[in-house]
């Protein structure tokens, strides 16, 4: 999906390798000026390393994720002040004291300029999380970021296939018995429920042992090939699982293992602007991998403008003007290796239980909510293009199908 640190699933410049990336939407984009724009792409592994040219430059790069006090902290004037992040949780803070306000570029990316109307004060961060590539973009204070953090991090916690000691995986070894769980694995597992039902079963979490069998059983970045053949097996459902909502606990067959990756971030992300934004930041944006939820008001002419990316090729497919709620893309050309002699995606076909077999390259979709864009996306893939598009059209939803040499709009703007 989108993202300003990233691109939504577009390929980096100058990385050979796709890595974890799920969607090809870029992050948020204003109208470009001159005022205030660096001079050349920034370097270094994430947003903010690199030189800022223009007065008020700050000198040095922004030191990565967990390495202590953030190096690039204070107050700046002139043409260079506005959103600046160290990568990682820690914060530059900096104060917009003037009209134009610039973030980095990434790998030689442009990502997002804001030509602001009035004085604001942002902070900008990004993370390693759930696989991917979290980033914060708030109008606020630098605890606002920090906090965000904190709360995806939990958030991670509660849901990641991957971590041993997570909530997720600690209910999958208590599987039939009634397990008491915490308020944000049980509104993951609702939702999950919720959007199960509504797409008749396509959106399925009990895919995750199919994912396992193909050897996506780790993260994405260390599954290696596998020429040992795979006899798939159907997902067994999401009827499998029992919620107890005023009990806050849930029972789940022996045997059923759930995948929340997707919708974990889809869900984060919701979760996450919308609590800044009741916190007291005047606007708050959230992504991970691309994964994007707006909160609050937004930069200028009432809307972020995102743009599409293809995922392949990077080209600017469209511009989306997100005002409020989410956008979310997944695609099939990223994450794939090979498994019993064949090539393998991780989007799984739940009445197969193996890769879908589909038309189209990639799908994003617009929705207030991140969580039901990121379900949606997945089963418009699933479906194939035809039965995709009356899929999305019945939902009310905006949406861009896109194959190898197209890319088709559903839809209006809506909520979105």
């Amino acid at each position: 999906g989108p993202s300003p640190g990233t691109g939504t699933g577009g390929r980096r410049t100058g990385d050979p390798r796709p890595g974890p990336r799920s969607g090809a939407c870029s992050g948020p984009r204003a109208r470009r000026s001159g005022t205030g724009a660096r001079s050349g792409p920034c370097s270094g592994p994430g947003p903010g390393s690199g030189a800022c040219s223009g007065p008020g430059a700050r000198s040095g790069p922004c030191s990565g994720p967990g390495s202590g006090a953030c190096p690039c902290s204070g107050s700046r004037s002139g043409a260079c002040s506005g959103p600046r992040a160290c990568s990682g949780a820690c914060p530059c803070s900096g104060s917009c004291s003037c009209a134009a306000a610039t973030t980095a570029a990434v790998h030689g990316v442009d990502v997002l300029t804001l030509q602001l109307t009035d004085e604001r004060t942002w902070f900008r961060a990004s993370a390693p999380l759930m696989g991917s590539i979290g980033e914060l973009l708030v109008d606020g204070s630098a605890d606002h970021v920090a906090a965000g953090f904190r709360r995806l991090r939990a958030l991670e916690q509660a849901w990641s296939r991957f971590d041993p000691a997570s909530e997720l995986n600690h209910l999958q070894q208590r599987a039939g018995r009634w397990t008491t769980v915490s308020d944000d694995l049980l509104r993951a597992l609702s939702w999950a429920r919720r959007l199960h039902d509504e797409t008749g079963g396509l959106f399925d979490p009990t895919v995750r042992r199919s994912l396992e069998m193909l050897g996506y059983d780790r993260t994405f970045r260390t599954v290696v090939d596998g020429e040992q053949p795979v006899a798939p097996v159907p997902a067994p459902g999401l009827h499998t699982l029992e919620i107890d909502p005023p009990r806050r606990r849930v029972r789940m067959d022996p045997g059923v293992r759930l995948d929340l990756g997707g919708l974990g971030k889809g869900l984060a992300a919701d979760i996450v602007a919308a609590e800044l934004v009741a916190a007291g930041a005047r606007s708050a944006y959230v992504s991970l991998g691309g994964d994007i939820h707006v909160c609050g008001e937004p930069p200028e002419d009432g809307a972020w403008p995102v743009p599409l990316l293809h995922p392949v090729s990077g080209e600017e497919l469209a511009v989306h003007p997100l005002a409020g709620g989410g956008l979310a893309m997944s695609t099939v050309a990223l994450r794939r290796w090979r498994r019993g002699g064949r090539e393998v995606h991780h989007i799984i076909d739940p009445r197969t239980g193996t890769s879908c077999g589909t038309d189209l390259l990639a799908v994003a979709v617009a929705a207030p909510s991140t969580a039901r864009a990121e379900a949606l996306a997945k089963v418009a893939i699933i479906l194939g293009a035809h039965a995709a598009r009356t899929m999305l059209e019945d939902r009310g939803v905006r949406a861009w199908l896109i194959t190898a040499d197209r890319c088709v709009t559903v839809g209006t703007d809506g909520d979105a």
